[in-house]
This record gives structure tokens, sequence and C-alpha cells, in this order.
């Protein structure tokens, strides 16, 4: 399994630096985390709408979906001229509703709703889910691929700190972490973790590697890295193009 960063920013994209987006390949398949701004030209960039089997949307701040919606364009050019047979599957929470309204009522997607009861799949990827800690409802995702049935990548979405979050990502061959604030800058009603938080939780889950994201243009990105790597030194720090070989070899 790979990981292409084709965006990391947030909470609005810099130059150069689309918001999140998270390119996930296994056996010649896709699945596409997050859809932020400046998202759609990278993905379409890197593959073809037929290579896509679905898109996971972690909640709807226009950051982590707001390029869903022009994306919609390309795939209704491409189920026209018959590139693509069907809709694409999306996962995504139903709230808040104006915005999720946006993807139900389109003709250009298949959607379903988040329910961490039960697992979901497209295609071949196996999702599982959790709730975040965030200001609109918001779901961690664990996600495997039939191909690699014991390589797992945890992402976060953006979150702060909660307990349940550790033992979800336990073993996780990845956690793709929300890292927006230093230390000083968090508190515990903060929306997002610290680069410190995300490295704590990569090592009370035991993960194999860390990547931290979410990052905020103009931010102190080196101090952020060195935050996370003092606690968990199998760090990186996100950037738009970064590809992780995911499993055993990585």
């Amino acid at each position: 399994m790979e990981l292409t960063v084709l965006g990391c920013g947030g909470p609005y994209p810099g130059e150069n630096a689309p918001c999140s987006g998270y390119l996930l390949e296994s056996g010649g398949r896709y699945l596409l985390m997050d859809c932020g701004s400046g998202v759609a030209a990278a993905l379409l960039k890197t593959i073809s709408l037929d290579q896509l089997d679905g898109i996971v949307l972690t909640h709807l701040h226009w950051d982590h979906c707001s390029d869903a919606l022009v994306l919609m364009y390309a795939i209704q050019f491409a189920m026209a001229d018959g590139t693509l047979d069907a809709p694409i599957p999306m996962l995504l929470p139903d709230e808040p509703s104006t915005a999720a309204r946006l993807f139900f009522d389109s003709p250009h997607y298949k959607t379903a709703v988040f329910d961490p009861s039960y697992e979901r799949y497209i295609g071949g990827w196996k999702v599982l889910c959790h709730p975040a800690r965030h200001p609109v409802p918001t779901y961690s995702v664990r996600v495997t691929h039939e191909y690699d049935p014991g390589i797992s990548i945890v992402y976060t979405g953006d979150t702060n700190i909660h307990p349940p979050l550790v033992q979800f990502s336990k073993g996780a061959d990845l956690i793709v972490a929300d890292a927006a604030l230093p230390e000083n800058a968090w508190s515990e009603n903060s929306a997002h973790m610290s680069a410190g938080h995300a490295a704590g939780l990569a090592a009370f889950a035991e993960a194999r590697r860390l990547m931290i994201t979410h990052l905020r243009p103009g931010a102190n990105l080196v101090a952020l890295e060195n935050e996370a790597l003092s606690i968990f030194h199998r760090t990186v720090r996100a950037y738009p193009g970064l590809q992780i070989p995911i499993g055993t070899h990585s």
C-alpha cells in the first residue's frame, strides 16, 4: 500500500499547498481521504477517475470537502463520455445537513453515511470509523485493503485528544494525524491536537510510523516537526507530493 499527499494545509490553502487530501493506492486501485481546496486538480493530475474506488470525507468543513463539489463536474463529463460508468462511492457524515445535502443530492456520488457500529466497504477497501472531537461531526478512519489485509492506516481527521483514539489506532502501520497546534497554543477546548499529542498517540498506539498534517500556511513547520520527533522518532511531516510506502517493508 502507498499513500500520496495531495494536500495537507488547513484551515486554508497556501501557495502550492492544497488543503487536506490523501490518496491511498493498493493493487492499482485508489481511495481518496478528504478533498479540500486544491485537491481536485492534484487528484486528476495523479490518476484517472476510473481508477478511483471512492472518496471518504472525514467531516464537512470546507478545507476537507470543498473540492469534492467541483469534482462532480469532472465525474459528470467522465460519465458522459463513457470513461466512467457509474457514480463515485462516497462515505461521509450526514451533518451539518446544509453541507451534506450538496453531496447526497448529487447524481455523481453514491453516498453512504458513517456508522461506527459496522464496517464499510468501498471496492476492496475496508473502512472502520470512530467519532472524533471537533466542532462538527467528524470521524477518524482506519483503512485496510483486501490485497494487503495485514496493513492498516489510521487517519485521525481533525480532532482533539480523546482516549478511545489510542485503541482505535493500535498497531497501525501509519497514523496520519492532525497536528495543527504547537503545545503552547493547545487547550482542552481546542479543535485540534498539538504535534506533541499526535506523537503521543503514535507512541501509545505502538504505531510503526507517524505523519503529522493539517499544517497552517505560515506556521513554524520545523518547530512542529521537532515537537513530534522529541516524543516519537518515526515521524515525518506532510507536504504535497510526499509518497509513503506502508507496510512491513516501509
